[in-house]
């Protein structure tokens, strides 16, 4: 699902060069007669990383950089265990969530939501003042906070945790829920990660923390928290097949995938191995923005 909740048809671009491009000015289509039909803003793809454009129709283009208000929420159903890592040992964390959405009440998670299941909530949350801050998180059952020094998820390190299960916004069970002292500047951007995990019974999840004047955020408000839109293309994709392009900034056709007729939850895509082979990926084997799988099929049959 896309950022709005909704399935849509989706274009996974792969770099398989050795240097990151700007893919500003390039192009994707459906149609060879305008193989500029929608192009891309300011974005750069890195080597050997992908890149998804949703055909959705809702031509959307925001630059590299762009953040708007609300955390990205993806939820991971039918997985037995409470602990975190019963949900990130999983084969499908975090490639395939079974739901995702947008957070826009806060760092906090609906509840009520089933038993058995995990959730993933992340983004970017901007330092109002220069100063010492201190996170906090609660739920139902074990979870782990993550923040990144800077943008980058890959510098994220854990600052708290609940290892058990707490009360609706109960900020006190355990010591390991509260974070040290974390010095942050003032309109700088940091990446941040809630991962969550219910096993049965009650269910909830929220981030709290304080600010340089003591005042208390618990759960830390909308308005400090962002994530980056995503791309969406200004056409879909016809269900019966069509060829999609791909196009330099002058026109010229750098590669394209054949139109062929899709079943629902049924991708098409390059073999990681062999470029010129093609193959199916089912439900249980697509990875939009990862490399795809070695096992696809040869053949769908209806």
């Amino acid at each position: 699902r896309d950022e709005d909740g909704n399935s849509e048809d989706w274009i996974e671009i792969q770099n398989a060069g050795e240097e990151s491009v700007n893919l500003a000015g390039y192009g994707l289509s459906d149609n060879a007669g305008s193989p500029l039909k929608w192009t891309f803003p300011s974005v750069t793809i890195g080597a050997g990383k992908h890149l998804i454009v949703w055909a959705s129709s809702k031509n959307r283009r925001p630059d590299a950089g762009t953040m708007t208000n609300g955390l990205r929420r993806e939820v991971w159903l039918s997985l037995a265990g409470e602990t975190v890592a019963s949900l990130t040992s999983s084969a499908r964390y975090p490639y395939r969530p079974d739901d995702r959405n947008i957070a826009r009440d806060g760092f906090v998670a609906p509840s009520g939501v089933d038993g058995n299941y995990g959730q993933r909530m992340h983004g970017y949350i901007v330092a109002p003042s220069t100063g010492s801050y201190r996170f906090w998180i609660s739920s139902d059952d074990y979870s782990a906070l993550y923040l990144s020094s800077n943008m980058d998820p890959a510098n994220a390190t854990l600052i708290a945790s609940v290892p058990g299960w707490t009360d609706a916004k109960q900020w006190d069970k355990y010591s390991e829920q509260q974070s040290a002292s974390i010095s942050l500047v003032a309109g700088q951007a940091y990446y941040i990660c809630a991962i969550m995990k219910q096993g049965s019974g009650g269910d909830h999840l929220a981030v709290g923390w304080q600010l340089p004047n003591s005042t208390l955020e618990r759960p830390i408000a909308a308005s400090r928290l962002f994530h980056t839109p995503e791309l969406h293309a200004n056409f879909g994709i016809s269900s019966g097949g069509e060829t999609l392009l791909l196009s330099a900034p002058n026109g010229t056709v750098l590669d394209q995938a054949p139109a062929m007729s899709l079943l629902r939850d049924v991708s098409y895509g390059r073999s990681p191995s062999n470029t010129n082979i093609w193959y199916y990926y089912d439900v249980n084997q697509a990875s939009p923005g990862y490399a795809n799988s070695a096992t696809g099929f040869g053949e769908v049959l209806e």
